[in-house]
C-alpha cells in the first residue's frame, strides 16, 4: 500500500521511461529543525521532459465520470478535500490515500511546479520543482547538532547514489552556508519527486485517468445558476451580519460562473476583490481564482458588455441586462439647447431582435 506522501521510492527505469536520461539524485530536507528527516528526489536539467511530466499530471484524460469508481486528490489541492468528497459521493465514487487503488487522480488544473530557491522552502506538497541558482550541501560536520548525524546517515544509506542535499530556506534557518561544505548546483536544476514519477508513469501507460477538480464540482448537484433573486438575496447577505456573510461564502462556491455572465458582472460589484473576508475558507477562495469575479468588478457595464463578447458569451438575454445599465451612464453636457437620440450601433442589434415565434 502506497503512503499519500511526494517521497515515493524512485524507479529510474521509470524515469528513463518518461525520457529522463540525465537524472541526478538529490536530497532534500523534507521536515524542519536541526534532526531534520531527509528524502530522495531525482534532478534534471532537460525542461522539456521536466515540463512534459507536468503536463501529464494536470491535462484532464477524462470528462465521463460514470466509469471512474476510485480518486487520488493529488497533495496542494486548492479545493478542500471535504468538498471533494461530498461531490465525489455524488457520483458513487471513492477517496483514496492510495495512488496504486486509484483508477484516477484529481487536480485543480494548475501546474504541479513549485519554485524553489535558496531562500525559500521546499514544498512538501508540490510534485515538482524548479531549483533555481541555489546551492546543494556535499558535507555536513558532525559537530553541528543532529544535522549532521543526519547527513552522514543518509549519506551512508545512499552512498551508490546521492551526490548532494539540496540547501534551503528550511536548512537556513539552523545552520548558515559557511559552516558547511557546499557547491552550486546548476542554474536550472528541474526537481521531479518519486510521486510524480510514479503518476506519470501510469498516466503515460493509461492505467490512470486524469479529471480536473471543477468538473467534478461542475457536475454536483450543489451547483446552481445565479438568478434575479438569488442575486438580490446575495446582496442582502453581504450587507448584512457577519454569520450571513459566512452563509454567503458557502453560497458563492456553488453559484456556476459559466453561466448568466451579466448577473456574474452584477455579482462582482458586490463581492469582487472581498476574498479577504474569507481568507481561511480554502474552497471560496479557489471560487474566487477560477470564476474571474474580481477581474469582472474593475469593468463598468459597456466594458463588461464588450468583454462578453468578446469571449462569445453574449446573448439577448445578458444584453437586455446589461444595454440600459450603459445607457444610464451615458453623459451629455449642453442639453439646455438641444435634443439627443440614443441607439445602439448597428453592429449589437442583433441583440435587441425579437425571436420569430
Amino acid at each position: 500500500m502506497a503512503k499519500k506522501t511526494i517521497f515515493q521510492d524512485i524507479d529510474i527505469t521509470v524515469a528513463e521511461g518518461l525520457g529522463v536520461e540525465d537524472g541526478v539524485y538529490y536530497g532534500v530536507y523534507s521536515t524542519s529543525g536541526p534532526s531534520a528527516d531527509i528524502s530522495t528526489i531525482l534532478g534534471t536539467e532537460n525542461y522539456t521532459v521536466f515540463s512534459a511530466i507536468n503536463d501529464l499530471l494536470i491535462t484532464e484524460t477524462t470528462k465521463d465520470l460514470s466509469k471512474l469508481k476510485k480518486a487520488f486528490i493529488l497533495p496542494g489541492s486548492s479545493v478542500s478535500a471535504d468538498r471533494i468528497k461530498e461531490a465525489c459521493k455524488e457520483h458513487s465514487i471513492s477517496i483514496t490515500n492510495d495512488y496504486e487503488t486509484a483508477d484516477f487522480i484529481i487536480n485543480d488544473g494548475n501546474s504541479a511546479i513549485s519554485e524553489l530557491g535558496t531562500h525559500s522552502k521546499f514544498s512538501v506538497k508540490s510534485l515538482l520543482h524548479h531549483f533555481n541558482n541555489g546551492y546543494v550541501l556535499d558535507f555536513v560536520p558532525l559537530n553541528i547538532q543532529a544535522l549532521g548525524t543526519k547527513f552522514e546517515e543518509y549519506q551512508n544509506l545512499n552512498s551508490d547514489k546521492v551526490n548532494s542535499v539540496i540547501y534551503d530556506k528550511r536548512t537556513a534557518e539552523y545552520h548558515s552556508l559557511h559552516s558547511l561544505d557546499y557547491s552550486s548546483a546548476p542554474y536550472d536544476n528541474y526537481l521531479i519527486t518519486g510521486l510524480a514519477l510514479n503518476l506519470a508513469n501510469l498516466i503515460h501507460k493509461k492505467e490512470l485517468d486524469v479529471v480536473e477538480v471543477d468538473t467534478i464540482l461542475g457536475a454536483s448537484n450543489n451547483v446552481q445558476v445565479l438568478t434575479k433573486d438569488l442575486l438580490d438575496t446575495m446582496d442582502n447577505m453581504w450587507k448584512s451580519g457577519s454569520d450571513d456573510k459566512e452563509m454567503l461564502g458557502s453560497l458563492l462556491c456553488t453559484i456556476d460562473y459559466n453561466k448568466t455572465p451579466a448577473l456574474m458582472w452584477k455579482l462582482s460589484q458586490i463581492v469582487g476583490n472581498k476574498e479577504y473576508y474569507w481568507s481561511r475558507n480554502k474552497d471560496v477562495k479557489y471560487w474566487y481564482n477560477v470564476s474571474g469575479i474580481n477581474e469582472l468588478a474593475y469593468f463598468n457595464a459597456e466594458e463588461a458588455l464588450k468583454f462578453f463578447i468578446s469571449k462569445d458569451v453574449m446573448d439577448k438575454d445578458n444584453f437586455k441586462i446589461l444595454e440600459p445599465i450603459c445607457r444610464s451612464e451615458i453623459y451629455i453636457s449642453n442639453r439646455e439647447l438641444y435634443s439627443f437620440t440614443v441607439q445602439v450601433k448597428p453592429e449589437y442589434r442583433k441583440y435587441l431582435k425579437k425571436q420569430k415565434i
